[in-house]
């Protein structure tokens, strides 16, 4: 504590040492720009405006001009029709860049229900009685007839969605059982034309497939004079928008399918038209999602709205419809840059909406505003402001002198930065060395004395004939040995990692048998394991290849890992160590049903003295080492190691070395 707060005391000074001089810099700059710079503002902008305003009112004049064809359009059509002839519309043969003007149309009731495009998520209804037993003759049993005549009787229903379904599973029988065209056909036409006054979400949906299925099922069986009609009609039902009310998906869906039909014989504007359609409907459901109703509510007729990067909405009304028209991002650009145009290349433009968010425009930091104004209006609370590249010759002077402050204080601020950084991290890792050679001597003095003093109390119990019987003194000893073995593992580690921190471990690699690593592994902790009640299972594959290894080595790396398994692992101890060979690799597992750990403790465990429990007065002995240790060896074997693990669910370690 008192090391952090020497390090808090510093860097306080230090910070205060750079932001006084810094701050004190920048006001000192600013206010020198700034004084330059006005007297040029007021000069510019009457000479811009005018300009500017003359173009915003072409776009104004051009956005009314859509507002009146959308108002008309709504008032004598209904949604469905409406939704297409506004993105199909072509407003000017002369300007053929207008005919992308609007990319999709969303049409609302006067209580702001959206009428089309449909996008409302539906959940598919409930799989009517006896269907079951018509699939499963269909698709399991491969019946046919009798499938059909399932579905011929589950069709004799009022249930406008069950009797489409019971007929698209009478054509998918005479389909697979045999060519009946004609029958097909009569099914094809009936669910497609037939009961059409109240069609809800999902039987349209089930319209949509039947004719997709039906094209690619049938029509290429049919002779060519008769495939003519057939590909004409299935054409006009992907893009007709006068009958049944299509979902979103189900129309876009639809209209793909019939993309992969070659139109150039039947309907040559046919792709147009079709891509034209997909993208308005991709368009208007994405629109449909992100503009909430409180936005909708909100937005004031007559006005236009950025909802997206790509994306420009205008909300006006038809009759007792009201629609927000997305208008392209390329349309609006091409606008604004002609703005842009008629003030010359000396300016900047910008467009904010009235969100404040950048619409369109540079960002170039060292322009000088000259002009902000209103942006038309349909724009309602959007910005337009002009920035000028060129403020003249007294400009041109003050941006010298400016930028020799500028370099100047960045490079002085850049210095203090440095120096300042390179103290405070001198600082940090002097505090850090200082901790970790405190936490390692504690540490250290902590696991030494605990096996010492059970030693020392045992053999003086001993000694001093403080027992009961042979039996007692032979207890008391095997205690004693277990805490020298204790204290021989720990000295060992910590001769290893002395050896690993100087790079002095040398190993000798050889062929090895990857099973002879497991069993010797396992007999080290079997003695272990049996004492603390362990459920240890060791699973070793078939035909394991041998790996080039130091066999001890990787036995220490085995028990350890095993050792820590026994360690962190409740009263119902399961361990299981798994040897397999896959991909090139062979791999030793090592899996438990204990404590686990969090992420940020998987990040760390293999750091040197890292663990999870920091106190002294922890249960499980050791000092950070082993998993260290681990680590160096695998890597030092040009193997990986690694682990995944939760919180009270289990750890599971898995060490892959090449096989030889």
């Amino acid at each position: 504590m008192k090391n952090q707060s020497y390090i808090w005391w510093v860097a306080g000074l230090l910070a205060g040492a750079v932001v006084l001089p810094t701050v004190c810099l920048l006001w000192f700059m600013g206010e020198a720009a700034g004084n330059v710079q006005l007297a040029m503002k007021q000069r510019l902008s009457d000479l811009y405006k005018y300009q500017a305003q003359t173009r915003i009112n072409e776009l104004d004049n051009f956005i009314e001009s859509q507002k009146r064809q959308l108002e008309a359009r709504g008032q004598n059509q209904k949604p469905m029709s409406l939704f297409k002839t506004s993105v199909l519309f072509e407003p000017s043969w002369q300007q053929p860049e207008l005919n992308m003007a609007l990319q999709s149309v969303l049409i609302y009731d006067s209580n702001a229900s959206l009428l089309y495009p449909i996008v409302n998520a539906i959940d598919e209804p409930e799989l009517p009685t006896g269907f079951g037993e018509a699939w499963q003759a269909e698709i399991i049993k491969k019946d046919f007839v009798k499938a059909r005549k399932l579905y011929e009787q589950l069709g004799d229903t009022n249930d406008d969605y069950a009797w489409r379904l019971a007929h698209i599973g009478q054509m998918r029988c005479y389909a697979k059982n045999g060519p009946e065209s004609s029958e097909r056909e009569r099914l094809y036409i009936e669910i497609t034309r037939e009961r059409l006054e109240k069609v809800t979400q999902a039987s349209a949906k089930l319209i949509a497939h039947a004719h997709v299925y039906h094209w690619q099922e049938f029509v290429k069986e049919i002779d060519e004079k008769y495939n003519n009609g057939a590909v004409v009609r299935f054409l006009n039902s992907a893009a007709d928008y006068d009958l049944i009310p299509i979902p979103a998906d189900a129309r876009i869906f639809l209209l793909q399918q019939s993309l992969k039909t070659d139109t150039r014989g039947y309907m040559p504007n046919y792709e147009a038209t079709a891509k034209r359609l997909i993208t308005a409907e991709q368009t208007g459901a994405r629109m449909a999602e992100t503009i909430s109703k409180e936005n909708f509510v909100r937005w004031a007729d007559d006005s236009i709205h950025c909802t997206d990067a790509n994306t420009f909405v205008l909300k006006c009304r038809g009759g007792e419809k009201i629609m927000l028209a997305a208008m392209s991002k390329y349309y609006m650009e091409k606008s604004f840059a002609e703005i842009k145009c008629a003030l010359g290349d000396s300016v900047i433009l910008r467009v904010k909406d009235e969100n404040s968010r950048p619409i369109y425009g540079e960002s170039e930091s060292a322009a000088t505003s000259v002009l902000r104004m209103a942006m038309g209006r349909f724009h309602q609370g959007w910005e337009l402001e002009i920035l000028s590249k060129d403020a003249g010759i007294f400009e041109t002077a003050a941006r010298g002198q400016t930028r020799i402050y500028v370099w100047a204080g960045v490079l002085v601020i850049a210095c203090m930065f440095a120096v300042s950084g390179l103290g405070l991290n001198m600082l940090v890792r002097q505090a850090r060395v200082n901790r970790l050679k405190n936490d390692f001597l504690a540490t250290v003095s902590h696991e030494l004395r605990t096996p010492l003093a059970s030693m020392r109390l045992m053999l003086d119990t001993v000694l001093e004939g403080r027992y009961s019987g042979e039996g007692k003194a032979k207890e008391y000893l095997e205690l004693a040995s277990k805490e020298n073995e204790r204290l021989t593992r720990l000295i060992e580690n910590f001769l290893s990692f002395s050896k690993m921190a100087r790079n002095r471990k040398s190993f000798d690699i050889r062929q090895a048998s990857a099973e002879e690593i497991a069993r010797e592994a396992a007999e080290a902790v079997k003695n272990k394991y049996e004492q603390h009640g362990c459920d240890f299972e060791m699973t070793i594959a078939r035909d394991v290849p041998g790996v080039m290894a130091d066999k001890d080595a990787m036995v220490t790396v085995l028990v350890n890992l095993l050792d820590n398994a026994c360690k962190y692992t409740g009263a119902d101890k399961q361990i299981r160590l798994n040897v397999f060979y896959n991909d090139g690799g062979v791999y030793f597992q090592v899996v438990d049903n204990g404590i686990g750990m969090g992420r940020r403790a998987v990040r760390k465990i293999f750091e040197k003295f890292y663990q999870v429990d920091q106190s002294l007065a922890r249960k499980a002995e050791g000092c950070g080492l082993g998993l260290s240790i681990v680590k160096f060896i695998v890597e030092a074997h040009k193997g990986k190691i690694e682990v995944e693990s939760r919180s009270g669910k289990g750890s599971t370690f898995t060490v892959r070395l090449e096989k030889s």
